[in-house]
């Protein structure tokens, strides 16, 4: 079943005169456009000294965000919901990092290097 319409669905089954109905479900996401990370994502200045900025472009952003070392190491983790944000790198130590946003199920993943 795929909701045309924001609100709350159950699933429900009838088989040989027996009924069963599934928990009940909110869906709140109809009409939303997920992001094009590619081309909707921002990170500057990069390299960076202290700071990162991450400019969402012009729709507001509900997701997490994650700063990981090369080798994999999570660093960081932020919730963000809004259009732009900060991410504060002043005690990392230099070298290359992967930041990782995730929204709607989706993820991408930029390198920044902190001089």
């Amino acid at each position: 079943f795929s909701a045309t319409v924001n609100g709350d669905y159950a699933v429900e089954i009838t088989q040989n005169g027996c009924t069963v109905t599934s928990d009940c479900y909110s869906i709140n996401s109809v009409g939303i456009e997920p992001l094009d990370f590619t081309s909707d994502i921002r990170l500057f200045p990069n390299p960076a000294v202290d700071v990162v900025n991450i400019d969402f472009g012009s729709e507001a952003f509900m997701g997490n965000i994650s700063l990981f070392t090369v080798a994999g190491e999570l660093i960081q983790q932020h919730l963000v919901n809004g259009q732009t944000t900060k991410l504060n790198l002043r005690d990392v130590a230099r070298g290359v990092y992967f930041i990782h946003v995730t929204s709607q199920g989706k993820t991408a993943t930029f390198k920044v290097i902190k001089e």
